[in-house]
């Protein structure tokens, strides 16, 4: 899990995470099915989780 959040040094609110899985398909545990709409977010979620976890990091950044 990829978590973006702000600190003042004592305390961490998180803003916005990421699920983060394998770029390997012999660590998954579930594939991406078939039968998945392309436009849904669990498509759109699954896809992202395989990036890297650098590019991911941006995309949350450029989201704020």
């Amino acid at each position: 899990m990829l978590t973006l959040g702000w600190s003042d040094g004592y305390s961490f609110i998180p803003v916005d995470f990421s699920m983060m899985s394998s770029v390997n398909e012999d660590n998954r545990i579930q594939e991406i099915s078939n039968d998945i709409d392309k436009c849904s977010c669990g498509f759109i979620r699954r896809r992202e989780s395989m990036e890297k976890k650098f590019d991911v990091a941006l995309k949350l950044i450029k989201i704020l």
